[in-house]
């Protein structure tokens, strides 16, 4: 696949018209806080079969993780919504992987807390993202953590204690069922979820009652999107955003809307909401060529982190509080 769509991930909220990342919460009118869950001991419940990793909640709603190296500490961002582990052009130079820019290669001598970050990435450059970041007061990232990892080692994103659990034993079996007890008995909404053939979290939406609309979850985008041509078709009140919306291809013309209704998978809704309306027509084309549906809602890190999320791939859902 192209690497606009193996970076569908990096979509956030650009600091003017840089290329790169910048505070989301510019660009959104939180409206949703949800309210505070009884404790819920994910370390306890997943310590037979997982590693918890430390993560940072950013300021842009991104996550960041810390990846060691034989060079030192590394900074990524965490993305399940892109389709593959991305190394920034200067972090392959310093770790001599050899390839060409946007192609494949093999990753050696990384690893998040004791697992290695193992598999395939692409090299990319990411100036423009890291010029928006540094704009934003943010450091700048060495890479991405992409969906393969994190399906492939059964993540556990806890955005409430700030966590990412990753599979280093084998799990009880009814492991999926536990986490599920748990946090449904704890107020939690489950959005279930499937994993598609690139490996993002995928579920059906629907917008004021409409039709549903096929969704993804994306903890590498700074704020949740309509896509712009669902939101024309849906006949959403649309106004210029004062910030654009970027990905790594550049910069994208950005809209605001607010919805009365967004209901995620039929189980959780969330009620007036400001969304970004934003053309993605180049990632979408790519999609359905491969015969995949296009993508018209994507939920960003603004929800997860205001809904104190749970992405669990274990059982292949995402827990949010209600309203």
């Amino acid at each position: 696949m192209s690497k606009s769509l193996r970076m569908l991930g990096i979509l956030a909220v650009g600091a003017g018209c840089h290329g790169g990342v910048s505070d989301a919460s510019n660009a959104t009118s939180p409206t949703t806080t949800g309210t505070a869950p009884e404790a819920v001991d994910l370390d306890a419940l997943l310590s037979s079969s997982h590693e918890g990793v430390p993560v940072g909640l950013e300021a842009s709603n991104h996550v960041s993780v810390t990846v060691t190296s034989p060079q030192g500490d590394l900074r990524f961002f965490v993305d399940s919504g892109a389709s593959t582990t991305v190394l920034s052009t200067e972090l392959a130079a310093q770790l001599g992987i050899q390839g060409a820019q946007g192609h494949p290669v093999a990753l050696h001598d990384l690893s998040v807390g004791s697992t290695a970050l193992d598999g395939l990435a692409v090299v990319l450059n990411l100036d423009a993202t890291n010029a928006g970041l540094r704009a934003s007061g943010e450091d700048p990232i060495d890479g991405l953590v992409g969906a393969p990892f994190l399906n492939g080692h059964h993540a556990v994103l806890d955005y409430p204690d700030a966590t990412l659990f990753l599979e280093s034993a084998a799990p009880p079996n009814n492991l999926a069922k536990q986490l599920d007890d748990s946090l449904e008995g704890s107020g939690y909404d489950k959005v279930q979820a499937k994993i598609n053939v690139v490996q993002f979290v995928n579920f059906q939406s629907a917008i004021d009652g409409s039709d549903d609309l096929n969704t993804i979850v994306d903890s590498g985008a700074g704020a949740s999107l309509v896509e712009l041509d669902t939101a024309r078709a849906l006949g959403l009140d649309l106004e210029q955003a004062p910030t654009q919306a970027a990905t790594i291809g550049g910069a994208r013309e950005t809209f605001e809307t607010t919805v009365d209704d967004l209901t995620l998978a039929g189980s959780h809704t969330i009620t007036d909401r400001t969304l970004l309306a934003v053309d993605l027509s180049s990632i979408n084309g790519q999609l359905t060529a491969a015969g995949l549906p296009a993508i018209q809602i994507l939920v960003g890190g603004d929800v997860l982190i205001e809904q104190d999320a749970v992405l669990d791939y274990v059982g292949q859902r995402v827990f949010l509080l209600p309203d």
